[in-house]
């Protein structure tokens, strides 16, 4: 999978990458040859619509981005399966905007109107909201899910940026400065197991507050930094990876 789009249709966004589950670029005909039957004019309009909605996120404009799928949404536009990468993509626009509390709804909306299963990169932006919202317990629990379903210890996965932010996750909410250092590592090693995926990488790092940069004695988790300053590197990232095998966005 390959890119930052992970976190929306799936950091997908996923990216995109993860694809954080947002389809880029050729998504929108891949989706359209799933249709079938009535309606099928409208479930066009629907994934125009929605690439459109993508492009904004590319290139940073994510008020745009958030005015066009919420516009669409309420006057019914994305239909069936496009409503629910829809919901990845507004789940990414908030993540990116800081909007945490929301972005997490947003990925569980979503989650569930895709039935996305435990491999599914929006879990990822699920689990980074969680965290960044201050709700790291949780947080833990969703990327614990996703690291043992979609992460082999072999390296083998269909998408290494959305098994990085599941990591950093893990990393960032370990109860010991051992654990969050060997968290690190183990992220930092899936990072460097795919140069080609650079860019993307950096822009899932850039969702997560900085590590501390000295030894410390207390066990607490790394807490989230209360600014979104990270939805703003984020969105000024240059996105040139191939897409992604699978946020939702995408």
């Amino acid at each position: 999978m390959g890119r930052t789009r992970n976190l929306g249709f799936g950091l997908g966004m996923l990216l995109i990458s993860a694809g954080l589950a947002f389809p880029t670029g050729a998504w929108a005909s891949e989706e359209r040859m799933s249709f079938c039957g009535g309606g099928e004019e409208e479930e066009d309009l629907g994934a125009d619509q929605l690439y459109e909605v993508e492009q904004k996120i590319e290139i940073g404009e994510l008020r745009q981005a958030r005015r066009m799928v919420v516009a669409g949404l309420r006057r019914g536009t994305f239909r069936r399966h496009v409503r629910g990468l829809a919901l990845g993509a507004w789940a990414e626009t908030e993540l990116r905007l800081g909007q945490y509390r929301r972005a997490a709804g947003l990925y569980r909306r979503a989650i569930r109107a895709q039935s996305a299963s435990e491999t599914d990169p929006l879990r990822v932006g699920l689990a980074v909201a969680l965290y960044r919202g201050r709700r790291s317990s949780e947080g833990r629990r969703v990327a614990e899910r996703f690291v043992g379903a979609a992460c082999p210890d072999n390296g083998v996965t269909e998408d290494q940026v959305a098994c990085y932010g599941a990591r950093l996750v893990l990393a960032m909410t370990a109860p010991t400065p051992e654990s969050r250092s060997a968290g690190m590592e183990a992220a930092d090693a899936v990072r460097a197991s795919e140069p080609r995926l650079e860019s993307s990488f950096a822009e899932m790092r850039a969702m997560f507050p900085a590590p501390p940069t000295t030894t410390v004695a207390a066990a607490d988790p790394v807490a989230p930094a209360d600014t979104p300053s990270a939805a703003g590197a984020a969105a000024s990232s240059a996105r040139t990876d191939a897409p992604r095998a699978a946020v939702a966005a995408r």
